[in-house]
């Protein structure tokens, strides 16, 4: 009996020890497991901070193309005004309105250059996913204001084209000549 019971006791510090092998194993692969995990989540964040820095790079580059292309035909505009203005038209009105278009294009490169910093912000911030929501929104933004001095730019040039018309009109009926009867 006595054997039994040293038999009995090394079977059982036996499977002790095996059980306590095999718990030092789990917890080794929970660790490592655990640390997969956060190299991942550290990757998966510098992507998407990547991505967010991206998007804001292809807005800012986006926008400041369709600035240059208005700033392009407010100046064409301003050259037609300007050509009328000479000719004794009245041009107030469109003038006004390429003015205010002109100073909410200013407005609007200023906000497009604020998004340059954006690219530091996101290497630093700690949840890019809240930086990009404030990015879309100022990018949103933006393009409101965009197509507002694209309406303005509109009307002014609708107000030229009908001056010149109104200006042709004048000097073929004040020329005194004789038309086709």
């Amino acid at each position: 009996m006595v054997m039994e019971n040293i038999v009995q006791e090394n079977a059982k510090e036996k499977v002790q020890e095996r059980r306590s092998k095999l718990q030092e194993k789990r917890d080794e692969l929970r660790e490592k497991a655990k640390e997969k995990q956060e190299e991942r989540k550290q990757k998966i964040g510098q992507q998407r901070a990547e991505k967010i820095k991206e998007f804001a790079n292809k807005m800012r580059e986006r926008m400041l193309a369709m600035v240059e292309r208005m700033e392009t035909l407010s100046g064409r505009i301003q050259s037609r005004i300007d050509k009328l203005k000479g000719k004794g038209a009245d041009t107030g009105e469109a003038q006004a309105q390429l003015d205010d278009a002109k100073s909410k294009l200013a407005a609007v490169k200023a906000r497009i250059s604020a998004l340059n910093g954006v690219g530091a912000d996101i290497a630093s911030s700690d949840n890019p996913k809240d930086l990009f929501s404030a990015v879309k929104e100022e990018a949103s933004g933006i393009k409101r204001d965009l197509v507002e001095v694209r309406k303005l730019l509109a009307s002014s040039m609708g107000k030229v084209k009908g001056l010149s018309g109104a200006v042709r009109q004048e000097k073929t009926s004040t020329e005194g000549g004789r038309v086709n009867e």
